[in-house]
């Protein structure tokens, strides 16, 4: 989605908006990198049981961590985006 947005970023008017809408993409791409991570360790751990009690947890807890933080920062990214396009149209 990044890449697509990007290859149209001399559509845009603002060049600040598609630098600020890559960045929200970017963080989601990495949320959703991390949780695929986490999942991959709980499919490993399947091969090797004795490994599963000490890192069973993490196997769990983390894709929904990944995911949920994730999601909140590019929230957060897309709020300080709208605070700065209307800043600068007002």
């Amino acid at each position: 989605m990044t890449a697509l947005m990007l290859s149209y970023a001399a559509d845009f008017e603002n060049g600040e908006r598609p630098a600020a809408l890559a960045g929200i993409f970017k963080t989601l791409l990495f949320a959703v990198g991390l949780k695929t991570n986490f999942e991959a360790v709980g499919i490993g751990l399947l091969a090797e049981p004795g490994l599963s009690a000490v890192d069973g947890s993490w196997c769990v807890a983390g894709p929904v961590l990944s995911v949920a933080l994730g999601c909140n920062l590019a929230l957060l990214r897309g709020r300080q985006v709208a605070r700065t396009l209307s800043s600068q149209l007002s």
